[in-house]
């Protein structure tokens, strides 16, 4: 369950990464929580850790293909292949 405060939560992170940041995936093996794909750096990661305070090394459900979708329909940020960027 989400509520609207993932949306600050994603654009701190772009705000923070000059307004750009891989996606990131939280789907495979080596992929944990500040690990992999799921960084603290890319938004799964960064969501798992900020927002649902999950601890380095777990595991966590990736949402951002969604996310980065409702981001991209508000016009708020652009959903491209591999990252989002902001308008």
């Amino acid at each position: 369950f989400y509520s609207f405060e993932v949306f600050d939560v994603i654009q701190e992170l772009l705000k923070q990464k000059g307004g750009r940041a891989i996606k990131g995936a939280g789907r495979g093996k080596e992929d944990k929580v500040g690990y992999g794909k799921c960084g603290l750096d890319t938004v799964v990661g960064y969501i798992a850790y900020k927002y649902s305070g999950i601890e380095l090394g777990g595991s966590t459900f990736d949402p951002v293909f969604v996310l980065a979708a409702i981001l991209d329909w508000a016009n708020l940020a652009k959903n491209c292949r591999g990252y989002i960027e902001l308008i």
